[in-house]
């Protein structure tokens, strides 16, 4: 009897064994690969200066994949590279970064931005927002807007009358109420900070840490540089040249010539012009109560048929309406 009941003892002994073997079989070690189905990254498109970088991630569907290995790939490491997701731009120029893992893939658009470090508070680009070259113009935007505009002529000459209820409307006025609904007197808002930047054309368009400058990164540049007119490629415009490290940056001017009509060239034409752009900043106008001007770069070069081309010009940061479009060149820090 003491014989079976040993035996008996050891037959559930070996069962419950075996249930254990199957139950760490099938729950570890024979457990399923999942593979992506697709991935997604956080950032689909990003402008860095050279040097600037951005942390990629990525999400996968469905979640519970087993294997997260990911392969990371610079369609053009002269321009950025990628290690381990942290993206470095290096030159100016376009490519694609992307990732794998297994059969899926993603991308994130890179635009790298060229700058100047002028030994000032920020990095100052070297085109306007829509420009190729610093020579060109670029896109007009209205204040507090991110999409372009195309300038109104009437005459010839670009309409300070922009913004009416039927066409073209302002996106921050109501035209009803004859008043601004955003940077006005009951918000009390008078930056695009005070909105994290959401109005910003720069940070709209490159995203990151681009911006417009402020009024004081304006005036700082202006006390910190020596200015020169200069034709670049049949374009008039104004070259600062910083005072503590010598580099330069070009602000291309839009002409008026004598009949008031818009120009875009240099030579004995448009020397008879008179010569003036407005560059956006963050902020808005607060000398006046009721916030309709905001602050702007305003660059301006007086022309005659005796011209010189390093005098004489003028240079101030003054105010221009909201109705009055301007020109961005982004800074960065």
């Amino acid at each position: 009897m003491k014989r079976i009941a040993s035996l008996d003892l050891m037959n559930r002994l070996a069962h419950l064994l075996f249930l254990g073997l199957m139950i760490s079989c099938t729950g570890e070690g024979l457990k399923q690969e999942i593979l992506p189905a697709s991935i997604s990254l956080n950032i689909k498109e990003v402008a860095l200066r050279e040097g600037g970088n951005v942390i990629l991630s990525v999400a996968f569907t469905p979640e519970n994949v087993t294997d997260q290995s990911l392969t990371w790939i610079s369609s053009n490491p002269t321009i950025a590279t990628v290690n381990d997701g942290i993206v470095v731009g290096v030159n100016p120029g376009e490519t694609d970064i992307i990732v794998k893992s297994g059969n899926a893939t993603d991308k994130c658009k890179v635009l790298v931005i060229e700058t100047v470090d002028m030994g000032l508070s920020v990095r100052w680009a070297t085109c306007n927002l829509g420009a190729a070259r610093p020579e060109l113009t670029g896109n007009y935007y209205a204040w507090g807007e991110t999409v372009p505009r195309t300038p109104l002529l009437i005459d010839g000459e670009m309409d300070s009358r922009l913004y009416d209820n039927t066409t073209n409307p302002y996106k921050y006025y109501d035209y009803d109420q004859k008043e601004f609904t955003r940077y006005n007197e009951k918000d009390g808002k008078n930056d695009f900070v005070d909105y994290d930047y959401e109005d910003d054309a720069a940070r709209a368009h490159y995203g990151g840490e681009w911006r417009c400058p402020t009024p004081e990164e304006v005036q700082e540049l202006r006390d910190n540089c020596t200015l020169e007119v200069k034709v670049i490629d049949d374009i008039f415009g104004i070259l600062f040249t910083s005072k503590i490290n010598g580099k330069s940056i070009f602000f291309p001017i839009t002409v008026y010539n004598l009949e008031n009509q818009l120009v875009y060239s240099s030579g004995d034409e448009a020397r008879f012009g008179y010569h003036q752009e407005y560059y956006l900043t963050t902020s808005i106008w607060t000398r006046n109560s009721y916030k309709t001007y905001y602050s702007a770069l305003d660059l301006e070069i007086v022309d005659d048929i005796y011209y010189s081309y390093s005098q004489p010009f003028a240079f101030d940061s003054h105010a221009s309406r909201r109705s009055e479009l301007g020109l961005v060149r982004p800074v960065i820090k």
